[in-house]
């Protein structure tokens, strides 16, 4: 970047210096002293130098903090606790909704599970219940009552 900057700079140097001289006069050969039309004061303080190539001797340095953009960042809480087996995006990544991003194993996640299974056997077993009443309310077995509050746990359990 410096060096493009550099021989732009000569290069616009050499074009304003070139454009200011008199084309009137038309001849082969080069006059010894030059003529430019430029400021007496402003000459003195233009060298000229041949084109070569030359290390960089000038450094910049720059203090300052780089930040994210807090609009952009979605936080994320697990609602398990866990440990981390496998992740399946990279930082910067574009995600779908729905797509999976990692793989928890948790033991919170074993609990809930049993927990699921003993409630759809309780619905099971409490809806043969009702089932059970039902036949014998209609035989006359039981009272209307107890059908009823077989009837109301089902409701509660689901």
């Amino acid at each position: 970047m410096k060096k493009q900057l550099i021989y732009s700079s000569l290069l616009c140097t050499v074009l304003l210096l070139n454009s200011c001289r008199n084309t009137t006069e038309a001849t082969t050969e080069l006059p010894a002293t030059p003529e430019y039309c430029l400021h007496k004061d402003f000459k003195e303080l233009i060298a000229t130098e041949t084109l070569q190539k030359r290390a960089i001797a000038e450094t910049l340095t720059l203090t300052g903090n780089i930040a994210y953009n807090e609009n952009d960042v979605v936080a994320f809480k697990s609602l398990l606790g866990g440990v981390v087996e496998n992740v399946a995006f990279e930082l910067g990544d574009y995600v779908k909704k729905g797509q999976v991003l990692a793989t928890v194993r948790s033991s919170e996640l074993n609990e809930i599970t049993q927990e699921k299974r003993s409630l759809v056997n309780r619905i099971s077993f409490l809806h043969h219940e009702l089932k059970t009443k039902q036949s014998l309310l209609q035989d006359g077995m039981i009272s209307s009552s107890e059908y009823e509050n077989a009837k109301t746990n089902m409701k509660m359990q689901k």
